[in-house]
């Protein structure tokens, strides 16, 4: 399957940027570690920077018009380590917050999501982006 994609430079309803969600605050302690990416149902899209929490802001992403309800997100994923929980595979509502969350014990993972965002009702790709969850709690 093939799929438009058109680039937002120009102009549109989404953007989503290459990003790198993590934790390594336990790096050389171990533990659990937890690192999200997230596009909140309230257009915003959000990633966890050295520790799982707080969330925070990414500035432009995701919504730029519309209702969330509009789109939908469908994201592959890639790499190896820890558990990652999400949907993967198969195309999600955006009217509600999507949350990949990558985490592992005593543990040193990358995986690579891919992320496309689609109009809903035509299920033309609008927007793509890298999304990398690392995480590091080896003691």
């Amino acid at each position: 399957m093939t799929f438009a994609v058109r680039p937002l430079r120009q102009g549109g309803a989404v953007n989503i940027t290459d990003e790198t969600a993590s934790d390594n605050s336990l790096a050389g302690t171990g533990g659990f570690a937890a690192a999200t990416y997230q596009l909140n149902s309230d257009g915003v899209a959000y990633h966890s920077v050295l520790s799982p929490f707080p969330l925070i802001p990414i500035p432009n992403n995701w919504l730029l018009a519309g209702a969330p309800s509009d789109f939908e997100v469908y994201a592959t994923v890639t790499g190896s380590g820890g558990v990652i929980v999400g949907p993967i595979g198969s195309w999600v509502s955006l009217g509600t917050t999507t949350e990949w969350n990558l985490t592992g014990l005593d543990t040193l993972a990358t995986r690579v999501l891919d992320v496309q965002i689609r109009d809903a009702s035509t299920g033309v790709v609008l927007d793509t982006a890298t999304i990398t969850l690392f995480i590091d709690s080896v003691p």
